[in-house]
């Protein structure tokens, strides 16, 4: 079996709030995509977060994999163990988040 990368998933306490103020999830997946449904399978808030459309990352947040831009089309990003993936909510309004 092949071990996959062990992550952190991290969220600012406005988002952290809505999934028992955890600040950091710490995931598996060989990718950010796999590293987000994973997150979002423990926290079900979460998904309702990321994904309010089934498979398309929600507009209103924004996702950071080393510190650079995550956009639909990155989201197959290879990871490494110790990697962050950021969750941040975008400076806007919105039924999103």
């Amino acid at each position: 079996m092949i071990k996959r990368p062990v992550i952190s998933v991290r969220l600012p306490s406005s988002l952290s709030e809505r999934i028992g103020s955890r600040g950091e999830i710490i995931v598996e997946g060989r990718n950010v995509e796999e590293c987000l449904k994973y997150a979002s399978e423990k926290f079900p808030d979460l998904e309702k977060i990321i994904w309010p459309e089934k498979g398309q990352l929600n507009p209103a947040i924004l996702i950071f994999h080393k510190e650079e831009p995550v956009i639909n089309k990155n989201l197959k990003q290879t990871v490494s163990d110790g990697d962050q993936v950021d969750i941040i909510p975008a400076i806007s309004g919105g039924k999103y988040c």
